[in-house]
């Protein structure tokens, strides 16, 4: 009589491979996401500034009104008004909404859940002396001006976002437009 061998009970490589996998996607599924939380508020804070922003320079392009932003220092806010020029001086009024929430469009970080910076801080280069530099708005060809005196061109509008270790920058160059966030 022969040995005959007995069945061996077990999983094929194949079978575990299959089970690997699964659990690999459940598992990358039910675990959040470990990325750099503060970086992520801090970039959620400045994209609504730089969004405050485009939408400023964009309706004074679309309409020909002259929009702006404001943002005073020490303040985690940004302001979007359109000027009167029917007043003299000048005067910013603050009836502008935003397009999706239809509120008035003031953003106010430390109102966010979904947003949180430490500190914001802004630094500015004009063509001349700008009197209100955390007062720019746009002309109809969307070239950035000081609030005060008008006719003082914005070179570059810098918004710092400040966390505990990261810093997140909403740049604006005033001849041509262009906004990126770094």
């Amino acid at each position: 009589m022969r040995n005959v061998p007995a069945p061996v009970s077990g999983y094929s490589l194949a079978e575990l491979l299959v089970v690997v996998a699964l659990l690999g996607l459940i598992a990358a599924v039910a675990v959040p996401s470990s990325g750099n939380r503060e970086a992520e508020l801090l970039d959620a804070a400045a994209r609504q500034f730089a969004d405050a922003i485009r939408f400023a320079r964009g309706e004074s392009m679309r309409g020909g009104a002259n929009y702006g932003f404001r943002h005073q220092s020490g303040q985690e806010r940004i302001r979007v008004f359109r000027f009167d020029w029917n007043t003299v001086p000048p005067t910013m009024v603050h009836d502008v909404y935003h397009p999706v929430t239809k509120s008035i469009y003031d953003i106010q970080v430390d109102q966010q859940d979904f947003a949180e910076v430490e500190e914001i801080t802004r630094s500015s280069t004009f063509d001349g002396n700008c009197n209100r530099p955390g007062r720019i708005w746009f002309d109809r060809y969307g070239i950035a001006r000081c609030g005060d005196p008008a006719d003082v061109l914005l070179e570059s509008y810098t918004i710092n976002f400040w966390g505990d270790s990261e810093l997140v920058k909403v740049r604006l160059d005033g001849r041509t437009g262009r906004m990126w966030i770094e």
